[in-house]
């Protein structure tokens, strides 16, 4: 009996997303389907080995504490050999936080709105009717 025994090739990976904000969390699957079947998964950022090795399910969770872009890949290991995955590039968006707009709303007109923010000024368009009279104050 001849049975075929191969290195991994086709290694599929996956990120569950490519672009986020510092801290969040990213899901990373990695698989590959040949015999003798991958004993362990490793996973890469920029060339560097993130995991020890002793992953033998090909899945982690990698929270994105720094801010850049980063390459990652995966590498399926048996023992006939190594397979590389495609690289994926990871756009980790700066420090998370909130944002916090105040907006003065002025009735300058019967057909337009002026939204103010913090010292600059938007404009806003918008036309609506009215059914009884109203009157309109200027914006200070």
């Amino acid at each position: 009996m001849f049975i075929v025994v191969d290195k991994p090739e086709n290694v599929q990976f996956a990120a569950s997303e490519t672009e986020v904000c510092q801290d969040r969390v990213i899901n990373f699957t990695c698989s590959a389907d040949v015999n003798p079947v991958v004993h362990t998964y490793q996973l890469f950022q920029n060339d560097t080995l993130v995991t020890d090795g002793s992953n033998s399910h090909g899945m982690w969770n990698n929270t994105m504490s720094h801010g850049g872009v980063f390459i990652y890949e995966c590498v399926a290991n048996n023992s006939a050999g190594t397979g590389q995955s495609e690289s994926i590039y990871v756009t980790v968006n700066g420090e998370q936080g909130n944002l916090h707009v105040v907006l003065t709303i002025c009735y300058c007109s019967k057909n337009r709105i002026w939204l103010t923010k913090q010292g600059s000024t938007f404009v806003y368009t918008y036309f609506w009717q009215f059914h009884e009279p109203r009157s309109w104050h200027s914006c200070h």
